[in-house]
């Protein structure tokens, strides 16, 4: 099955969100939260009224991208609005993101996360650029909202804003959640070495080529930061 994407980019925005705003000083004495839902808007409140954010109307953000199309009729279940991204005030651009499995087996229920931008107008189609965070169980949706990505959501903001910086200026960025555990991937973690590691990326990067089959024969670029270290060298040596 295919992850509900709004249910999903809607929970790493909201996630995200919180993370940020916690930054900011306690909520007042005695106030009582009832849920999650209503702990999370009290301090979203109290975020704009500590670092007011500049607000980019609808249509007036960077989301140009270079055009680029998926003939797979798979790929389409996998798009992504840009104009509507939940908390997102601008159209971010087309992109691509969800569930998908390890391995080729019909009853695979091991899954990787992935959110997949295309370059920008002054971007190269030739290249892609496959993008790791550590740990291990590092999501990389941190890289792609709080560091390389378009979509940029950093610490004691209420919303997120473009990044002006975005490693999409150049070239198409793959994030992927991995391993398996990691973020929103799905399934029973049970790797115990980063050659186990390696073999659940590369079983997922083969199904992603089988529905974004036009990416293939890039020029593939693997990068990450901190425990990534360990990770590239392992997963396509």
């Amino acid at each position: 099955m295919l992850l509900s994407l709004r249910g999903a980019l809607l929970t790493a925005v909201a996630l995200f969100s919180v993370n940020s705003v916690a930054l900011g000083p306690p909520a007042p004495k005695g106030l009582k939260f009832r849920g999650r839902a209503e702990q999370f808007e009290a301090q979203l409140e109290a975020a704009k009224q500590l670092r007011p954010v500049q607000r980019r109307s609808e249509g007036g953000g960077p989301g140009t991208v270079q055009n680029i199309t998926f003939t797979n009729p798979l790929a389409s279940e996998f798009y992504v609005d840009g104009s509507t991204i939940p908390l997102v005030n601008w159209d971010a651009g087309p992109s691509w993101a969800g569930l998908l499995p390890i391995s080729s087996d019909p009853d695979e229920t091991r899954k990787l996360f992935f959110w997949f931008f295309p370059p920008g107008p002054e971007g190269s189609l030739d290249d892609l650029i496959l993008w790791l965070n550590g740990g291990p169980g590092c999501s990389s949706m941190d890289g792609l909202l709080q560091e390389n990505g378009p979509i940029s959501w950093q610490a004691g903001e209420a919303y997120p804003t473009p990044n002006e910086y975005s490693w999409t200026n150049l070239s198409s960025i793959l994030w992927v959640d991995q391993p398996v555990g990691t973020g929103y991937s799905v399934g029973t973690p049970d790797v115990t070495n980063e050659d186990e590691v390696a073999a659940q990326l590369v079983g997922f990067f083969q199904q992603f080529l089988e529905v974004f089959s036009e990416l293939k024969g890039k020029n593939f670029y693997l990068s990450g930061e901190s425990y990534a270290g360990m990770y590239v060298p392992c997963e396509f040596p």
